[in-house]
């Protein structure tokens, strides 16, 4: 079974990453994206070179194709982790500000919403079964373990890693 994190970075991907990895399984955080983005140009499956990997998070071309992922891994369950936008956007701030990159907050903001939305329209009717959206600041480690029966999930402590 395949897991994709599907929310923006400063939404605990790492945090999801270590949750995965403290309970057994191969993740993959941030990094493979251009691996991925090959696999998808040269007509291969998008995962190819992944097989054994369980657990996907940070990985902008998974946040903003899903519907890719969705189509190509039926199977696949999706983890929407958020955070209220201004939240989100002091977070990024920092992180922005710290590796002098640009900061656009009006497109940023613009961004989150579409995502928001787009995710919203795609997983209805009965896809949304597929989709556990995850509030980092409220939700646990047992919804996930819930959501995921399948893996059983044993250890629930939900780590809350910021490296910035």
């Amino acid at each position: 079974m395949k897991v994709f994190a599907i929310g923006f970075n400063r939404c605990g991907t790492q945090s999801l990453f270590k949750f995965f990895a403290n309970n057994g399984f191969k993740a993959l955080h941030c990094r493979g994206s251009s691996k991925i983005v090959d696999n998808h140009i040269n007509s291969k499956p998008l995962l190819q070179g992944y097989e054994d990997y369980t657990f996907f998070s940070d990985i902008d071309f998974l946040s903003r194709h899903f519907e890719l992922f969705a189509v190509q891994y039926p199977e696949a369950k999706f983890i929407y982790n958020y955070r209220e936008v201004e939240g989100w956007i002091r977070s990024r701030k920092k992180l922005w500000t710290a590796n002098n990159w640009v900061i656009d907050e009006p497109y940023w903001r613009a961004e989150w919403k579409y995502h928001h939305t787009m995710l919203k329209e795609y997983f209805c009717g009965g896809r949304e079964k597929r989709l556990l959206e995850f509030d980092i600041e409220k939700a646990q480690g047992e919804s996930i373990a819930k959501f995921l029966p399948e893996l059983a999930i044993t250890k629930m402590h939900f780590p809350k890693v910021d490296w910035l």
